[in-house]
């Protein structure tokens, strides 16, 4: 039995089965009939595939949709049951006996883990839009062939940078009201998780840094001390330290940093320069007391440029956490500024690479340029070093205090400069991404750490509510950094109902009223149409259809969401602006993926199930 041919985007498919075509009209008559089969499937048969997965995984999230959600029972073997609203991982959880099928939702659930890691929650409503969005798309396509793969990705781009400048400009600064309505809405209405955050953010300020963590004791306990943190973590597994956690710790390091890659011989040099020094020479003597804790920051590392590097990763796959050498490796691309800061808090050169060899010369003359036997000069120092797969944070940076306690002079003029950048920014009507990047670092700079360690009676209660604190602490975390939005996506929706608006010159949206350009008429609509169906899906949890349709019309006037639990308007349902952003980005992606896929090829021809043989 093959895809129903009928629509799939109103079809909830839970038993997929292939979709088949037949080839019966090359067969000449009399003729001796030939088949053949190979490992590739057609663009028919995949786009149909894509709809029936998008469809069925949207039927699968919705349970878990909303503060009315349910819980789902999660089953593995030789283990506890897992119970769950969470949609990212009831999402790891789904499986396929398909090639095709699988690898789709291999590839919404890599998609939207960004989602999770930077604002918590929203893999549901990226999987709700995805469906709705495609659906639309792959019907246009249907009936306007003029419209091609090429024009759909122009037109998606066009709308995303549209709608991110509109939904950014939204933003509002956060307050300690603002953290308590967004852990409470993170945390699915728990009061317990949005005090303890109200209480964190109320004594640190809003440039704190939360982290969470387990821990095997039976209570939640809060840790708070200075540093600064990178939305970066270190670059294997094997040089993970502290397995509680999953974290690779050094403590009093020598901390070096790379302004450029580590991926030609000069600056292979130089580290291994570093590596030797510090580690592999008091191994070989077997003076092990005498290695140097050693961290080395880098935008990228290529480890075939160093001759040592190979040799301490063998060393830390074979040893158990607490006897690994003292090193890690931090591979960032994305924070630049930060880094900087950092460096000279912890009082740090910059190694970076020399294009020009008169200049060089004349640095390593005045002895200003590294060399295999001076580069230790150009370290840092701190307190610690704690990097994870995604986050290393800069604990007590050498020169951040001075002996009493108070900041240094260093401190202050960085953290001016950049406040003042901000100002003049904001005054000129600069760029909004530009201020949000100067928003960030000045974020990084007054941050004070705050862990957060999660323990319960048992694994299950402490796993449950180190979920719940995680999304509303990442959520909180993203609010603090780029400013608050409304929750329920409906920063998104306001965003779109506007530019359509603006597009059409019509108070209510007109078809016939429509100057765009086609292919982005059409993108934007789809996403129209994906909010209004997303909301109503929320509110459908709640309310049945015709009430539902009323309260998203008093929604729009209201310009705010309903709190689903009070049934009132009372602009308590908020969120990270950056979690509408981020998930109509991961949407995009997920979609542009599968518009612009048009053809796929299976591992191997016995593995095409989802054709039939052709005939030659």
């Amino acid at each position: 039995m093959g895809y129903d041919k009928t629509d799939v985007a109103d079809q909830e498919v839970h038993n997929l089965t292939p979709f088949v075509i037949k080839d019966e009209d090359h067969a000449g008559e009399g003729k001796k009939k030939i088949t053949y089969l190979s490992s590739v499937v057609p663009a028919e048969v995949l786009h149909k595939i894509q709809g029936a997965i998008l469809a069925d995984l949207a039927a699968i999230l919705v349970n878990s949709f909303g503060p009315h959600g349910s819980n789902t029972c999660i089953k593995k073997l030789n283990a506890f049951n897992t119970y769950t609203k969470d949609g990212h991982t009831i999402l790891s959880q789904v499986y396929y006996n398909g090639i095709i099928e699988q690898a789709i939702k291999d590839d919404i659930e890599s998609i939207t883990r960004n989602i999770v890691n930077t604002v918590g929650d929203g893999t549901t409503s990226a999987v709700l839009m995805s469906k709705s969005i495609f659906h639309s798309i792959h019907r246009a396509m249907e009936q306007n062939p003029d419209l091609n793969a090429a024009d759909i990705m122009r037109a998606m781009d066009y709308v995303g940078k549209e709608m991110d400048e509109k939904i950014r400009g939204y933003a509002t600064e956060p307050t300690l009201q603002d953290i308590y309505d967004i852990a409470y809405t993170s945390s699915n209405g728990d009061p317990y998780v949005a005090q303890l955050l109200y209480s964190i953010y109320e004594t640190n300020g809003m440039a704190a840094f939360v982290d969470v963590a387990p821990t095997t004791a039976e209570d939640i306990t809060v840790k708070m001390y200075d540093g600064m943190t990178i939305d970066s973590g270190f670059v294997d597994s094997c040089l993970v330290t502290n397995t509680e956690d999953n974290t690779s710790v050094v403590d009093n390091p020598e901390v070096y940093f790379f302004e450029d890659p580590i991926d030609t011989k000069e600056m292979g040099v130089l580290l291994d320069g570093i590596l030797n020094r510090n580690i592999i020479q008091p191994m070989q003597t077997k003076q092990m007391d005498m290695i140097t804790p050693t961290v080395i920051v880098c935008p990228k590392i290529s480890r075939d440029m160093s001759s040592f590097l190979s040799i301490i990763f063998q060393y830390q796959n074979q040893m158990p956490a607490g006897n690994k050498l003292p090193i890690t490796i931090i591979q960032n691309r994305t924070q630049p500024d930060q880094i900087m800061d950092i460096a000279q808090l912890c009082g740090a050169k910059m190694i970076f690479k020399y294009i020009d060899a008169e200049v060089y010369k004349n640095d390593l003359e005045n002895g200003n340029a590294p060399t295999p036997e001076n580069v230790y000069e150009w370290a840092g120092h701190c307190e610690s070093v704690e990097a994870s797969s995604t986050t290393t944070k800069f604990i007590h940076p050498s020169l951040m205090r001075d002996e009493d306690g108070n900041y240094t002079v260093l401190y202050q003029n960085i953290l001016s400069f950049v406040e003042s950048e901000i100002k003049k920014n904001t005054a000129d009507g600069g760029d909004i991404h530009q201020v949000g990047t100067l928003k960030r670092r000045l974020h990084s700079l007054k941050s004070n750490l705050v862990e957060v360690r999660v323990g319960g009676m048992t694994p299950a209660d402490r796993d449950a509510m180190l979920h719940l604190i995680e999304d509303a602490v990442k959520n909180c975390r993203s609010a603090a950094a780029n400013g608050v939005g409304w929750g329920a996506n409906f920063s998104g929706y306001l965003a779109i109902d506007e530019i359509i608006r603006e597009h059409v010159l019509s108070e209510v949206h007109d078809a016939n009223n429509d100057d765009r350009d086609p292919a982005v008429a059409l993108i934007e609509n789809a996403v129209y149409n994906c909010y209004n169906e997303l909301i109503m899906a929320l509110y459908q949890t709640r309310m049945n259809k015709i009430d539902a349709a009323k309260e998203l019309t008093n929604s729009v006037k209201a310009l705010q969401p309903i709190n689903l639990r009070r049934m009132k308007y009372d602009g308590t349902v908020k969120s990270s602006i950056e979690s509408d952003t981020i998930i109509l980005n991961s949407v995009m992606k997920i979609v542009g993926m599968m518009v612009t896929c048009n053809q796929f090829i299976v591992p191997s021809a016995q593995h095409n199930v989802y054709v039939y043989p052709r005939e030659v």
